[in-house]
């Protein structure tokens, strides 16, 4: 009788089946909780904390040899200005 009422009593919280535990996502997390994308390390960090790039660890991203060849434009004009126009001082 005992046992009975103990598993009505737990059955009655859920009502979904479970189907185990899901891949933990960037927003199951608390507010502290950030997963990332598995970046890889380029590095060490030395014991007074500063940082030592290994160069054979670095990512380099290889552009095509023809480059100048392709149809494809870039996304900025090549003579766009690096800063905004200066605002007029008499305004």
């Amino acid at each position: 009788m005992l046992r009975r009422a103990m598993a009505g009593a737990i059955g009655r919280g859920r009502k979904t089946r479970t189907l185990g535990r899901k891949t933990m996502t960037g927003k199951e997390g608390t507010k502290n909780y950030f997963k990332g994308t598995g970046g890889t390390k380029e590095g060490r960090h030395t014991r007074k904390g500063r940082f030592i790039v290994d160069v054979n660890r670095r990512k380099f991203i290889f552009p095509p040899s023809a480059i100048e060849d392709t149809p494809f434009k870039p996304y900025v004009a090549r003579n766009s200005p690096k800063y905004p126009p200066a605002a007029s001082e008499s305004e």
